[in-house]
């Protein structure tokens, strides 16, 4: 039985179930689902004019997908102020409280361990604070598909490179007098690769500002960690001025102390510096008293933190006034005049180049891990920069920052032509980042990309379901991205389950697909041609990433595209991706979006999935609206009820196979209750009359569930006659094959009622329309005829003299029913006409079995009810019984039920027992004769002449 006709908790007994993560999730599901397909749906509606409208659709739905992102990481941070937490993330505490260790056990490397740098990814401090990174993530990860979609795919009829062209025209930057600014305008432009870069690190830079890492907040903690006011922090060094200012008193010396002086700490087994410079400790390679080095690490890691947010530096640089260490700005270069957003360094007269050289030198070289983290962001020491950095972010910036500046370095060496504005220093020359990709510029994001799946510090983060989203869209890579998460979707069901699903196997071929029946496609077909890592399955365990793919793939993508053979498994796949987005829908009950995604997938898989949802959608106003839908977007909705007859008559059990064969067939439906004796043994063939109780009282759920499938048609106002009468038909069938008889009589009411519009061309209904006479026929019957022990000296009615000697006593009660009996009888004779005379020999059709069920047990039952009639109401009714034995000799199709269900003597046998009862009661009363000139007197065996 399928998941959607029985309990969750029993199909989760009988199934390993692959999808669970998305049931779980589906139970917590908010109001972002319907948001993002109400978008969906605008952009659905305003797209389909053409390219230009289509664009404009796109930008338009990227925005307002970050918009309810932004909403929800606002309303978060809001309920995260109002129960008090800190405004710190938990990894940027520990990087803090790391750096106090280090200052106590004379560490000055930044100890991060595996753990702490992944702390924000695996340990979150409670479930609000995790929904929170979530939602940060996606509000990154939509801001990042605006920024790639402005960047790839300009407004349709725009010519780039034109426009391009005609701008490099008129903006200078051309010889070596040029202004700075027109200079690196003119480089960004004219590269398109270095113009990505510069895009992508103000898009990181902003994902930093929104994160819980503000530089106050960082220098509250990092205070508060030390022992220490901030306020304090304007001072430089005063531990270890305080130091030095005892030693000088000892020594009595007025000025400088001479180097030679030993100057020990106050708190600690260490030699300290002499002089209080900048560069005392590079010098003299002594120490600075502890808080003066925590004092040290903090400032610097303030620095490093300003600048990979990409505040401006003019703004650190009156940071660091305010703190009087303006010469720090100095150092990286912040304290300059203004320039271009993004841009570096550009002193004079080689715009930066050799200031890059000699920060990329002093990063090597100093003390504290925050301080070479800094020089790395103005140079191209990117190493420095990951040494410090504690996720995907910090590391993807740190390639892309030292890229972009060893591109514009590249530059200023070749341009002007045979002019350049720098030159290469032999003693300033070392490898970069280009020789960490193998010089591989047009191919750098790619191989940046590869290389953070494999570093040990960022693996496990780079595959996750968001990083893996960002990552495509950083490559161009989104289809090739879905494509494994279908393939790892279609792994994990596979692998996990032996349920059949939506899930398509990508090996498959089209006809097999087609083939596979109405449940869907399973198999396990061993080493697949395209084998995907396992960690693409985690988007079933994070439904929101597998909903943001989804969203990407539909508005960027083309999920429909028409490939060819070769591509088969590619499209299967892809469908594979939304088809589970679907099932996670239905899972949290949210129905009316699921058209709008089906409608993305091939089309007969968008029916198929389609196909698995309606049993779910009862009311005949939601099923009316589900229709509209459906045709709102594409969806053959014929096909779709069509596909989920077939489905639910499937998963209830009532058929099996691909040929749908009935799983329980019964070889006859029995209308006759067991013989009884007495009185009653006389007054029906071989004493047996209908059974008190023929249809069930009640309907199998499972049957409900067939007949509401059919309920659907009713909603089409176009629809194909022949294929419904066909599935009307089958579902008859079945039920009749399977002794249903009180779901096959709802059935046939749906159609007299109008409810289901269709002409059946077999006599399957009157069958049906029979056994109810009969089981009302037993009914009044029961009312009419009574029984009660014989006692001598009753005045017996004379139908019942020839009785009195049975020891049972047989009263008629005149006032129950006769009218009602002759009405029931009439229904039944004419019922039994029709039967009789089918159009077509029901032994050469599919029916066959149905006819050996059923009319054997109907003719028997229809002599038990013709012998009552003939001995309590007109003997005439015995002449259509002895018609019988006529139409069974003369049908060779009414005879061949009974010889092959070995019922013949049976029949035979009553025949005569009517016959007999004749020939007891014999004709007593005037001779009527029939419209046919038939008459029961020849069964008058004492008759004379």
């Amino acid at each position: 039985m399928d998941l959607a006709l029985q309990p969750a908790s029993q199909s989760m007994q009988m199934h390993e179930d692959p999808l669970q993560p998305l049931r779980a999730m589906a139970d917590r599901v908010g109001k972002e689902v319907e948001e993002f397909a109400e978008r969906l749906d605008h952009w659905y509606t305003q797209s389909s004019d053409n390219e230009k409208t289509k664009h404009k659709a796109t930008l338009k739905a990227v925005g307002k997908f970050r918009d309810i992102a932004e909403s929800n990481v606002r309303e978060l941070k809001k309920q995260k102020s109002a129960v008090g937490e800190g405004e710190l993330d938990q990894s940027t505490k520990n990087r803090i409280a790391s750096l106090l260790d280090d200052v106590n056990t004379g560490n000055r490397s930044v100890s991060l361990s595996a753990e702490s740098r992944r702390d924000s990814l695996t340990h979150p401090t409670s479930s609000a604070q995790a929904e929170l990174r979530d939602w940060q993530a996606e509000l990154a990860t939509w801001e990042l598909v605006r920024v790639v979609f402005d960047h790839y795919h300009p407004e349709p009829g725009t010519d780039r490179e034109a426009t391009k062209e005609a701008h490099l025209a008129t903006i200078g930057g051309t010889d070596r007098r040029s202004p700075k600014n027109e200079v690196w305008e003119r480089f960004i432009l004219a590269d398109d690769r270095a113009r990505e870069k510069k895009i992508i690190l103000k898009w990181l830079q902003q994902t930093a500002k929104r994160s819980e890492r503000n530089v106050d907040s960082i220098m509250n903690q990092l205070a508060k960690n030390a022992g220490k006011d901030v306020d304090t922090w304007t001072s430089g060094w005063l531990e270890t001025k305080a130091t030095i200012k005892q030693v000088k008193l000892k020594y009595g010396v007025e000025g400088p102390l001479d180097p030679t002086l030993p100057v020990s700490s106050r708190s600690e087994p260490k030699m300290l510096v002499s002089r209080l410079d900048p560069d005392a400790q590079t010098r003299e390679q002594l120490a600075l008293e502890k808080p003066d080095v925590y004092y040290e690490h903090a400032l610097w890691m303030a620095c490093y933190e300003m600048l990979r947010r990409g505040d401006p530096l003019s703004e650190i640089n009156d940071w660091f006034k305010a703190r009087n260490q303006g010469y720090r700005a100095i150092c990286i270069g912040a304290s300059g005049e203004p320039r271009p957003e993004g841009a570096p360094n550009m002193g004079p007269p080689d715009l930066g180049y050799l200031f890059r050289r000699t920060t990329y030198l002093a990063a090597q070289s100093t003390s504290y891990p925050y301080e070479a983290a800094a020089y790395g962001m103005v140079s191209e020491n990117f190493q420095k920069i990951q040494a410090i950095s504690h996720s995907w972010d910090d590391h993807l910036y740190a390639y892309y920052n030292a890229l972009l500046l060893s591109r514009f370095d590249n530059f200023l060496l070749t341009e002007p032509k045979g002019q350049p504005r720098a030159q290469k220093h032999p003693q300033l020359n070392f490898p970069g980042v280009m020789e960490h990709i193998n010089n591989d510029w047009e191919k750098a994001t790619q191989k940046v990309v590869e290389l953070l799946k494999q570093d040990g510090r960022t693996s496990q983060e780079a595959k996750t379901p968001i990083k893996l989203i960002q990552s495509a869209l950083l490559t161009g890579t989104l289809d090739e991205l879905v494509n494994k998460v279908g393939i790892a979707i279609a792994d994990a069901v596979q692998t996990k389950s032996s349920l059949s699903t939506f899930i398509v196997d990508p090996d498959y071929s089209d006809d097999a697909v087609r083939e596979a029946g109405p449940d869907g496609i399973f198999s396990c077909r061993g080493k697949r041609s395209v084998v995907v890592p396992e960690y693409y399955q985690r988007f079933l365990y994070e439904p929101h990433a597998l909903r943001i793919l989804v969203h990407i793939f539909i508005i960027l993508g083309n999920p429909r595209d028409p490939l060819s053979k070769q591509q088969q498994s590619t499209l299967f796949a892809r469908g594979n991706v939304i088809a589970a987005y679907v099932e996670f829908l239905r899972l949290a009950q949210r129905m009316s979006p699921i058209p709008l995604y089906a409608a993305h997938i091939e089309r007969w898989r968008a029916s198929m999935t389609l196909a698995r949802i309606l049993p779910e959608i009862v009311d005949p106003d939601d099923q009316r609206r589900y229709v509209g839908l459906m045709k709102g977007y594409g969806v053959d909705v014929e096909t779709t009820i069509s596909r989920n007859f077939h489905h639910v008559l499937n998963q209830t059990g009532l058929v099996v196979g691909l040929k749908q064969e009935v799983a329980k067939p019964i070889s006859k439906f029995e209308l006759l209750d067991k013989p009884r004796k007495g009185l009653a043994a006389s007054t029906w063939p071989n004493g047996q009359h209908l059974k008190d109780q023929i249809v069930a009282t009640g309907i199998q759920r499972e049957d409900d569930a067939v007949i509401d499938c059919l309920l659907w048609y009713a909603h089409l106002a176009n629809k194909d006659e022949e294929k419904i009468s066909s599935q009307v038909g089958q579902a008859l069938a079945v039920f009749l094959r399977a002794g249903h008889v009180a779901a096959a009589d709802k059935l046939v009411t749906q159609i007299s009622d109008g409810n289901i519009s269709v002409d059946l061309d077999n006599h399957l209904p009157h069958f049906v329309r029979l056994i109810m006479l009969f089981d009302q026929w037993r009914t009044e019957e029961k009312k009419f005829i009574q029984y009660y022990p014989y006692k001598s000296g009753t005045n017996d009615a004379k139908q019942t003299d020839i009785f009195r000697n049975r020891g049972e006593d047989l009263r008629i009660n005149t006032k129950a029913g006769g009218p009602i009996l002759r009405d029931i009888l009439e229904g039944i004779t004419s019922t039994i006409s029709v039967i009789l005379e089918p159009i077509d020999d029901p032994s050469h059709t599919e029916l066959w079995d149905i006819y050996k069920i059923y009319i054997p047990e109907i003719i028997l039952a229809y002599l038990a009810v013709l012998q009552v009639a003939f001995l309590f109401s007109k003997r005439e009714h015995a002449i259509e019984a002895m018609d019988l034995t006529v139409a069974v000799a003369r049908k060779e199709w009414l005879s061949k039920t009974f010889q092959e269900t070995k019922r013949m003597r049976e029949l035979v046998d009553r025949l005569a027992d009517v016959s007999r009862s004749m020939v007891e009661v014999g004709e007593k009363s005037k001779v009527k004769v029939t419209k046919e000139g038939k008459t029961a007197h020849i069964w008058n065996l004492n008759r004379q002449g």
